[in-house]
């Protein structure tokens, strides 16, 4: 199976509205989302917001925050808001790790992760992106 095969929608930036608004046309699901959004678009860098890795539909179907669509090779990403990871990571989010890693394996660097900790303000988040996408 090829991650090639799906048509990528992207634009380079979310379009803005007031706080948090839509990142290629889908509703941002956090505030830390939004940001590293933002942080992509401002570095020019292209990627899928939303990548549906295994049908969203059914039970056990993922959709993988981001797409990032780095050369050579993609990278994807997880973004770990303060909302829907508090804490300490559940064996059902180890598994989903390990499920995406497993489903991109030889075809796009291994899942990268950002903590909100690491994206309070856009400042950070543009940091974030720089240190790790753009290095």
């Amino acid at each position: 199976m090829s991650i090639l095969v799906k048509q990528p929608n992207f634009t380079y930036a979310p379009e803005e509205e007031e706080g948090v608004g839509t990142i290629q046309g889908i509703q941002a699901g956090s505030t830390e989302e939004w940001r590293v959004a933002q942080a992509l678009g401002r570095f020019d860098i292209p990627f899928i917001y939303q990548y549906e890795i295994y049908d969203s539909s059914v039970r056990g179907g993922i959709v993988l925050d981001f797409l990032v669509l780095t050369v050579p090779i993609s990278t994807p990403l997880e973004v770990y808001g303060e909302y829907w990871h508090r804490g300490d990571l559940s064996s059902k989010d180890r598994q989903r790790e390990i499920t995406i890693d497993d489903y991109f394996r030889g075809q796009a660097l291994p899942l990268l992760i950002f903590y909100g900790a690491d994206l309070q303000d856009q400042e950070m988040a543009d940091a974030k992106v720089r240190s790790e996408i753009l290095a």
